[in-house]
């Protein structure tokens, strides 16, 4: 099944007229489902089962020298794409197939007056002679600004470093927690509410010997009086096509 947010995103392409390279763009290949067997990476940090991903454990991001490949199926898989502009964020994970896939942590948006961005993940499938294609995508949050107490999704920097108020209030909620290191990936964007709900991308590794770490949605509340807690967490995939709700896979049953 095709990815529903890939759906309405060909749909708003088409409508206005910017979709001449989409069809290629976003073409499904055979070759990415293919599985075969174990092989030891000697340039990442764990060992890699084909045709299963891979979590990224190292540098995060895309300009880093660690993922240097990944940028460079990036760009090739968006060059000539227009109607929409994907901002690179974050390299979460690689699978290994007859080729690879590259999965990123993005913001896009769609190239329209008034249009309100959007952070997704998307998979990049590079084939062995180096041609690279967007072949999934899926959403992790949007901001709707005409619901009220939607989330205002976050059009600045990402990084903790750079939101203060962000990263105080994410500080205070994990400094009692035990179990698990949390790290930032991006500041995804914030709710008002009677005080305010921030979202965030983490990367949360168990503490245990041989822990191999997950990519969570998190929530942290901070109320009117500074106090601050996680009121939910959510392990995001980092397969974009694996994104079929409960609602479709009941449907279809």
């Amino acid at each position: 099944m095709m990815n529903r947010n890939f759906v309405k995103k060909v749909m708003v392409l088409a409508f206005t007229g910017a979709l001449a390279v989409a069809p290629a763009a976003f073409a499904e290949t055979e070759a990415q489902t293919e599985e075969v067997t174990i092989i030891g990476g000697a340039d990442s940090a764990t060992s890699i089962l084909l045709g299963g991903w891979e979590v990224n454990s190292d540098k995060l991001s895309i300009d880093d020298e660690a993922n240097k490949d990944a940028k460079k199926a990036f760009e090739k898989a968006i060059d000539g794409l227009e109607g929409y502009d994907y901002e690179p964020i974050a390299v979460l994970g690689r699978q290994v197939v007859a080729g690879t896939n590259y999965s990123i942590l993005c913001r896009g948006i769609v190239i329209v007056p008034d249009a309100e961005p959007v952070f997704e993940i998307i998979t990049i499938y590079e084939d062995l002679d180096g041609k690279a294609e967007i072949t999934g995508d899926k959403e992790i949050l949007n901001g709707d600004s005409d619901a009220q107490g939607g989330y205002a999704v976050n059009e600045g920097d990402v990084s903790f470093e750079k939101n203060e108020d962000v990263k105080a209030a994410f500080d205070k909620a994990i400094e009692t927690l035990d179990g698990a290191d949390y790290e930032p990936v991006a500041y995804l964007g914030k709710q008002t509410v009677s005080g305010f709900n921030y979202a965030a991308l983490m990367r949360v590794t168990p503490v245990v010997p041989d822990a191999e770490p997950e990519f969570d949605l998190v929530t942290v509340y901070e109320d009117l009086d500074g106090n601050a807690e996680i009121t939910d967490t959510e392990t995001v995939s980092i397969d974009a096509q694996d994104d079929v709700s409960e609602t479709e896979a009941d449907t279809e049953a």
